[in-house]
């Protein structure tokens, strides 16, 4: 009688999962594999991208094309699209934020979208972005049935600072090429060692030493150098009365002083402001990298659940970060 019962339960249970994939759409998969699903009938699959770091699973779905390839520039910052084109046709992709994004001094901006073909070579290409939220973005990016590539190039990727092989020429092209193919003199990427200055008689973008970055400047051959602001070891979520820390780098013409944060609600009001820290520093600091500890120069904790946005500014260069405090 328990065999029967046991097999019965077993019988009524794959019975119930299959009903629920036919009603929902939904199909499981392996992380090791791209794995197809259906959501309001439309097939996304999903390619997986290798990094040095880690594998990353990036949701798309292609009309008129077979993927044959899910290819990763690290220095270009560039997930790669090879495929067959029976005809003219889409790639919809959708872009975790916190895979690879593009925005400026907190700001979205457009990715840049590349296409390929075995006649033409590497042209640049319009994408519709027809989908934003918190967590993703999603492109519509049109392609002809001669293009075989589509490249998607951020300002962020999870892996930044790794190397790796470049599977194609976007990585490997000088600043000046990058410049001409459309990346924003504030994109340029720069080989290891070499800092990004923007030349004062054109505005094109060069990469220097950095031991000759203050020399440039004060010749008035460069503009100050592109500073960067970034906030490192920031959670998502934090708990009710837990101290709030995490790393925050600053690489640039240095300004005497330290960071300023400002802490948000939801409704935009301002819940906590670091106080202002008086410092001694010379006159000209000139150019150089630094790291702090939040939690070294201010103790913070939230004791209201919600959503929150912290807010870093220093020299000209301001970061937002989202996070939530819980229970």
């Amino acid at each position: 009688m328990k065999t029967l019962n046991f097999l019965f339960v077993v019988v009524f249970g794959v019975v119930a999962i299959l009903v629920i994939s036919h009603i929902t759409g939904i199909q499981a998969c392996t992380p090791y594999e791209n794995c197809v699903r259906t959501i309001h009938n439309t097939v996304v699959q999903t390619a997986s991208f290798n990094g040095n770091q880690g594998t990353y699973a990036i949701p798309y779905n292609m009309t008129n094309g077979t993927l044959v390839a899910s290819l990763l520039d690290l220095p270009a910052r560039e997930l790669i699209f090879r495929f067959n084109a029976t005809g003219d046709g889409q790639l919809t992709v959708e872009l975790p934020r916190d895979i690879i994004d593009s925005a400026r001094d907190g700001r979205e901006k457009p990715y840049l979208v590349f296409v390929d073909d075995m006649y033409s070579g590497t042209k640049r290409a319009k994408a519709d972005e027809i989908q934003t939220t918190n967590a993703s973005r999603t492109l519509k990016i049109d392609f002809t049935k001669k293009d075989n590539e589509i490249g998607i190039v951020g300002t962020y990727f999870i892996e930044n600072n790794s190397t790796a092989k470049i599977h194609n020429g976007y990585g490997a092209w000088s600043p000046l090429q990058q410049y001409e193919k459309g990346f924003d003199a504030q994109d340029i990427v720069c080989k290891q060692d070499l800092q990004l200055v923007i030349k004062s008689e054109d505005g094109s973008p060069a990469c220097v030493k950095l031991s000759s970055i203050n020399k440039l400047v004060s010749l008035h051959w460069a503009l100050k150098p592109v500073n960067e602001l970034t906030i490192e070891e920031f959670k998502d979520t934090y708990k009710v009365g837990e101290k709030i820390d995490f790393a925050f780098k600053f690489k640039g013409l240095f300004v005497c002083g330290y960071p300023s944060f400002i802490v948000t609600n939801t409704e935009n009001k301002t819940i906590w402001e670091s106080p202002i820290v008086l410092t001694l520093c010379d006159s000209d600091t000139g150019y150089g990298e630094s790291k702090w500890k939040f939690g070294d120069l201010y103790s913070l904790s939230i004791n209201q659940t919600g959503s929150y946005k912290m807010n870093m500014s220093f020299s000209d260069k301001t970061v937002e970060k989202e996070f939530f405090i819980i229970q």
